[in-house]
């Protein structure tokens, strides 16, 4: 006959934590033991602990966000990346030269890599390589303008027993910035006497540059390359410094004419003149702009004369 259980009426005093089968264990045993454990319902939930797949994964949607580290660079020629280095999938490159892109090694099914590459200098050529496959209609070679980005994005896929990069997505941007240089000058130029003595001024303060004019010293001034062919808007505007009698011009010369020309004819009793010579045409990249002005009287350009190229696109 088993013993008769015994109920007891005051507090047990348990010496020690259960350490065999058959150990009684205090309340305050098993409430650590439920602080230590997991509960069922608190898989997947939060600040609780993931649960696991039907492969003993951890689900994506379980899965803490990581910002893709991105790789950076400069490339002249070609590029050969590693899909398998641990530096990421996203490749942002400054290209100088004409690239041609290779299918990248090591690389996983279904994995993609993001290239962007900004043209520097000049306008640039990217080409995809032996091995790429592109989507239906999409060109294998890609006209980059300088300041522009190729942007593509690629998948490694495998069919059957091979595999192939797939150019899913590309296409050329616009610039990272609005194409537009903005100059003027502190202190006076000094400008000679002549009618046809032209003077190209000098632009010693940059208010707002680009990568696409370029500012170089021509004569006692400066002259400005476009890079990029299109439509550009260029206003330039002198301001005399004495206002001596006579005619004065401005003008921005190109590498065939004088563009734009403004003249005044300067009275000695007049207040400083101040002129301004626009235009707004097509260039081809590489085009230079020069600014000049010329006076029949010795005389000087003063503060404030200024230049603004702008882009307007293509």
């Amino acid at each position: 006959m088993p013993p008769l259980a015994r109920r007891f009426t005051t507090p047990v005093e348990l010496p020690a934590d259960p350490s065999v089968a058959l150990h009684a264990a205090t309340k305050q045993y098993v409430d650590g033991l439920d602080a230590l454990g997991e509960k069922v319902s608190r898989k997947g939930a939060a600040s609780g602990y993931a649960s696991l797949d039907s492969v003993s994964k951890v689900p994506s949607s379980q899965m803490p966000f990581v910002e893709n580290p991105v790789r950076t660079g400069t490339v002249s020629a070609s590029l050969t990346s590693d899909a398998a280095a641990t530096t990421g999938n996203m490749v942002d490159l400054t290209i100088t030269g004409n690239v041609t892109v290779n299918p990248p090694i090591n690389p996983t099914n279904h994995q993609q890599m993001r290239y962007h590459m900004l043209a520097s200098g000049a306008d640039r050529t990217v080409t995809f390589g032996t091995g790429f496959i592109p989507l239906t209609g999409a060109p294998m070679a890609y006209a980059v303008p300088n300041g522009q980005i190729l942007v593509a994005v690629i998948e490694y896929q495998v069919l059957g027993s091979s595999g192939y990069w797939v150019i899913v997505k590309s296409g050329v941007t616009g610039a990272p910035d609005d194409g537009q240089y903005s100059g003027s000058r502190a202190g006076t130029q000094p400008v000679a006497a002549g009618w046809n003595t032209r003077v190209t001024v000098s632009f010693n303060l940059d208010a707002t540059t680009t990568g696409l004019v370029t500012k170089a010293t021509s004569g006692a001034g400066h002259a400005f390359t476009l890079l990029r062919a299109g439509i550009w808007s260029v206003t330039f505007t002198a301001f005399w410094a004495t206002s001596t009698t006579g005619m004065k011009s401005c003008h921005i010369a190109t590498a065939s004419t004088f563009e734009a020309p403004q003249t005044a004819n300067a009275a000695a009793t007049t207040a400083a003149v101040s002129m301004t010579a626009s235009l707004t045409r097509r260039f081809s990249s590489g085009e230079v702009l020069t600014p000049q002005v010329s006076s029949v009287s010795a005389d000087s350009i003063a503060s404030g004369t200024r230049i603004n190229i702008c882009y307007l696109g293509a």
